[in-house]
């Protein structure tokens, strides 16, 4: 039997039990960062799990052993004007010594000026681009090319949008990447921002409220057929995506426990998914479980309800004709979304919003 190519990137969150639970899947590495790395983005530090240097190098070693890469993030998006001095400098080099000393395979950048730091000090270091670059033309992918990228994890944006997706395969020819089960609304209003507050709470290591998230998350409880127009790729589509010239898929989120992890990565493998499409998405659950929200208040996307999802992307441009000319989502919306008082989660992150809106009299 055919042994299939290793086509997957998987959360690291810190449990060597996740790399024994997905050691028999397709899963070429993890990627993840400390709790204190300044440089990382993505996700806010103080949620992520805190380890030892000596669990983290045991951490690789079994990563290794297991026939598994391990990429590094640091991937923050604002460093507050602070990367052009001498003292930043020295100390992003010696960061990137210390991960080579620690065998780390590669480091994932998205600002250009830690790109060209990391390849002018520290050539032998594989860069790989986040998606936190943005990246979403072949313009934007040839510059990383020739920066030294040695892979580019594309915009979550582009996930529908076919024709770039074509045209950055073929502008380049080194691996491409793109995240699955991140459901993120099409070209966010909030992205920007969004990034931007996690990499500066790296900075502040303050505690303050996800806003961004909560607003994408009122968003969803209160009209769950928004959920359909979002970023996600279904299990049994990815083949369609292979075909497109995407060579690795990225699996989210750090944040999540063991068994979530190794089940999206099982369903994913298997390139199959009966059962509540939401299953698979990290917001969906945290939202869940940050709500206190009782059984009878869910929403069900029924994935089998799902197929032929992406032969609408060749025939439309979700970027020009989403909400307007083309209708599509709201109609197999109509069909695969179930909701349960999913409006009463959304009325207690309203509750949420307010609080962080509210101006002091």
């Amino acid at each position: 039997m055919k042994k299939r190519k290793k086509i997957f990137s998987v959360a690291c969150n810190w449990d060597p039990k996740l790399l024994d639970g997905i050691e028999r899947f397709s899963v070429y590495s993890v990627y993840g960062s400390l709790r204190e790395e300044s440089l990382s983005g993505g996700r806010l530090p103080y949620k992520i799990v805190h380890i030892t240097e000596k669990k983290f190098d045991s951490y690789i070693v079994k990563t290794h052993g297991n026939g598994i890469k391990f990429s590094y993030l640091l991937n923050t998006v604002c460093t507050s004007n602070q990367e052009q001095k001498q003292s930043f400098k020295k100390r992003f080099i010696k960061r990137l010594k210390w991960l080579h000393s620690k065998d780390v395979d590669e480091v994932v950048l998205s600002m250009p000026y830690l790109a060209e730091l990391a390849r002018d000090n520290f050539p032998e270091m594989n860069i790989e681009v986040s998606a936190l670059a943005l990246v979403e033309t072949p313009t934007q992918a040839i510059f990383w090319k020739e920066m030294g990228a040695k892979s580019i994890c594309l915009s979550q944006s582009i996930t529908r949008d076919v024709e770039s997706i074509k045209a950055i395969r073929k502008a380049v020819s080194i691996p491409l990447k793109i995240i699955v089960n991140e459901s993120c609304l099409q070209y966010c209003p909030w992205g920007i921002q969004h990034n931007l507050y996690r990499s500066h709470a790296k900075i502040r290591s303050g505690k303050e409220e996800d806003y961004c998230r909560l607003k994408c998350s009122k968003l969803f409880f209160s009209k769950p057929q928004e959920i359909i127009k979002t970023t996600f790729i279904r299990p049994e589509d990815l083949g369609f995506y292979s075909r497109l010239g995407i060579n690795y898929f990225k699996i989210v989120d750090r944040l999540m426990p063991t068994s979530w992890l190794a089940n999206a990565v099982k369903a994913y493998s298997n390139r199959k998914y009966e059962g509540n499409l939401l299953d698979l998405f990290p917001f969906y659950q945290k939202t869940i479980e940050n709500t206190g929200a009782k059984q009878k208040e869910y929403i069900y996307i029924d994935n089998s309800k799902l197929g032929g999802l992406v032969d609408c992307f060749k025939e439309k441009n979700c970027r020009t004709q989403c909400g307007t000319t083309c209708k599509y989502c709201e109609r197999i919306a109509k069909k695969a979304v179930k909701k349960h008082g999913s409006e009463k989660i959304a009325k207690k992150i309203k509750s949420k919003l307010d609080s962080l809106t509210e101006v002091p009299k």
